[in-house]
């Protein structure tokens, strides 16, 4: 008897002895080994679930707070919020090769942050140095003879860190808007938020009596 032959006896014997044992098995021995299996499925699709549960909780957990981020964004950033836009206009009209406005979505360019423009400014200053990030901020200074200086700025919604210890402030309106009169030592600061078209602005001056600082900052458009 050769190698393949003496597997196959040993296979055939195999396979008798289990149906021999199937024959012989009692219906206690067959509805115990049934209960088993079932026990067994139960326990496995228990855990499936279970694992699916944990992981669609992640999911909507980690969804959740990425749209809240996006919901503030929209709500105080107005670049943010029309450059939005103008990606769900194009993913639609390039998808469907239909016109956005059927749904009264608007294309809407990114609103920049324009020039400074000051009604008046104290005698004797002149403007020594303007900076600008296109679509973003833009800052001006002005200094006179006297060694004082004048600083103003506009931007869209930051995070602004003005030093406060020690210092006065003040709850006051420019602009119609309400606004923030901080005084310390010889420094006075103006800070406001212009609703209308979402822009910071921002006064600050050393050398110069408050009065004018409030002027300037009611002419700063």
């Amino acid at each position: 008897m050769d190698r393949r032959e003496r597997l196959q006896a040993r296979y055939e014997t195999a396979r008798d002895a289990l149906l021999l044992d199937r024959e012989t098995e009692g219906p206690r021995q067959k509805g115990e080994r049934k209960a088993a299996r079932r026990a067994a499925g139960k326990h496995r699709r228990r855990d499936l679930w279970k694992g699916m549960g944990k992981a669609v909780g992640k999911t909507a957990i980690l969804v959740a707070v990425l749209l809240w981020i996006l919901g503030q964004m929209l709500q105080f950033y107005p670049e943010v919020r029309v450059q939005t836009i103008n990606v769900i206009i194009d993913a639609w009209e390039s998808r469907f090769d239909r016109p956005a406005h059927l749904f009264s979505l608007k294309r809407d360019p990114v609103p920049e942050v324009k020039e400074i423009s000051l009604a008046w400014i104290p005698e004797g200053f002149v403007l020594e140095e303007e900076m600008f990030a296109e679509g973003a901020w833009r800052w001006q200074n002005y200094t006179n003879t006297n060694n004082a200086w004048l600083f103003v700025e506009k931007n869209t919604p930051q995070k602004l860190t003005i030093d406060t210890e020690d210092a006065q402030v003040e709850e006051i309106r420019v602009q119609r808007y309400q606004a923030k009169l901080i005084t310390k030592d010889a420094c006075v600061t103006v800070l406001w938020a212009n609703q209308d078209n979402g822009r910071v602005y921002c006064v600050m001056a050393e050398g110069v009596p408050k009065e004018d600082v409030l002027k300037v900052a009611e002419g700063f458009t």
